[in-house]
């Protein structure tokens, strides 16, 4: 059993393989195993917060993404599992993205706000 010892507040855990993905408030996303912590990533450039996430497929590159949502509508998407960015693209919302939902197998996913 690991702990999270960090000073930003954890947004949300997602399973990925035999790992934990962490996002947290300040933009950083880690990743830890049995043995801990094994990458961290954030906050890189404009991605500085994480308001929630999401793992969708990318149905013609097939690869997995890593979707971050962020303050003022954002979201950026990260390849799983190297962590290469994807990029970053607005929602047409103003406020924080308050969670992303994977819709099926075709990458299709919504994303809400309050």
């Amino acid at each position: 059993m690991a702990s999270f010892d960090e000073t930003a507040r954890v947004v949300a855990l997602v399973p990925y393989s035999d790992r934990v993905i962490a996002a947290l408030a300040d933009g950083s996303v880690k990743v830890y195993g049995e043995g801990g912590e094994e990458f961290s990533s954030g906050p890189i450039g404009e991605h500085t917060t994480n308001t929630a996430v999401a793992i969708v497929r990318h149905p013609h590159a097939n690869l997995d993404l890593l979707l971050c949502g962020q303050q003022l509508g954002y979201v950026t998407a990260y390849e799983l599992p190297a962590f290469r960015p994807r990029g970053t693209f607005t929602t047409g919302y103003e406020g924080d993205v308050s969670a992303i939902l994977p819709l099926g197998g075709e990458g299709v996913f919504a994303t809400f706000g309050l």
